[in-house]
Formats: structure tokens, sequence, C-alpha cells
């Protein structure tokens, strides 16, 4: 397969929590207390530059390193951009690192459309109030060709995780188990959870 199994970079396995580092907003590496659907935006986005590029865009070691490599790409937060920040400490952080400007998102993916790009500009932004909205980006000039001439939903679907309320019997979940899996495949057989 290629992969040199004597070399221990290779058989270091990534835990979640820092595979998942590399996709977390600015807002959260500063652990501001409250963020909104803005980080799934920016998650997308880092998932979009990985498909350009063929790997991670912000593979951070550390929370702090994961701050310098966004900054190296987007350069230094305005100060508007810092008040958005409510953690001090994270902001005197940002303050003690070099200026940077922003890097053209075609220097870094010259092989990308124009229509990538702007999405990609839109959607990787420090300021989370600056970000598009998930509809501004289903609705842009990269991803018209997918609509097939269908208007997007009104409203977002909601999910019920009431399954996962505690102290539910294992019983009761497995009954909620069973009717889930009825809706799915109605005509699977027997009724009788057990």
């Amino acid at each position: 397969c290629g992969v040199d199994t004597q070399d221990p970079a290779a058989q270091q396995v990534l835990t979640e929590y820092v595979v998942t580092r590399w996709y977390r907003a600015p807002e959260l590496l500063v652990e501001n207390e409250s963020y909104g659907p803005a980080i799934d935006i920016w998650s997308v986005g880092c998932i979009l530059a990985e498909f350009l590029g063929r790997k991670a865009l912000f593979p951070g070691r550390d929370y702090l390193h994961q701050l310098r490599l966004i900054i190296d790409v987007l350069g230094t937060p305005s100060e508007e951009d810092l008040a958005s920040i409510a953690n001090a400490q994270a902001v005197q952080f940002l303050r003690t690192l070099p200026i940077k400007p922003k890097r053209p998102w075609s220097e870094i993916f010259p092989s990308a459309s124009e229509q990538c790009l702007d999405l990609l500009a839109r959607m990787l932004v420090f300021n989370p109030a600056k970000r598009c909205s998930m509809e501004d980006a289903l609705t842009c000039d990269y991803m018209a060709p997918l609509h097939q001439q269908r208007p997007l939903p009104e409203q977002e679907s909601s999910f019920s995780f009431d399954f996962e309320k505690p102290n539910v019997s294992q019983e009761a979940l497995r009954e909620l188990i069973h009717a889930e899996m009825i809706n799915f495949h109605p005509n699977s057989g027997s009724k009788d959870p057990k």
C-alpha cells in the first residue's frame, strides 16, 4: 500500500480530537462561549479546501498551531475580527503573532475555478459574523449546476434525539430502535422487537 510500517509517524493513530481540530472554526479554537451555525460553514470550507488540495488545509498540532496556520492563510485578523473574540487571553496571543497578509486562494489552489474560490473565500472567514450562510453557499454560482431546477427547502429539517434520553430501559430502547427500523423497512418481517 506504499506506507512504511517501520516509520513511527505512519503507525501513529490520530484521535478524533486531533483530526476534528483541523476543521474547527477560529471561534472554537479561542474558546468563545457562544457560537452558531457559522462553525459548520467553516468546517465545510475546510473540507472543500481539502478536496481541492488533496490534504488538510489547517493540520494543526495543537490549537495554538492551528490558529497560526489559519492566520498564515487568512492574514492577521482585523481589530473588528478580534472584537468578536470573548477570550482576552486569545486576543492577546493573536496580537503577539507576526502581521501576516492574506494569501490569495488562487495562489493556494491555482487549478480551482473562480466560482469555487469565491465560495471558499466566503466560507473561510475568521470572523463568524462575516461568513456566508449555508443558504448563500448553496445558491452560489459554484453550486448552481447541482440545483436541478429544484428550490431549496424553506425550513431546515429538525431531528429528534429523544431516544438518547437518560434512564431509558433496555426494553424501551429496543422498542424505539425497532420502531425506527420499521420506518425505513416496513416489510422487514416480525413486528416483535424481541
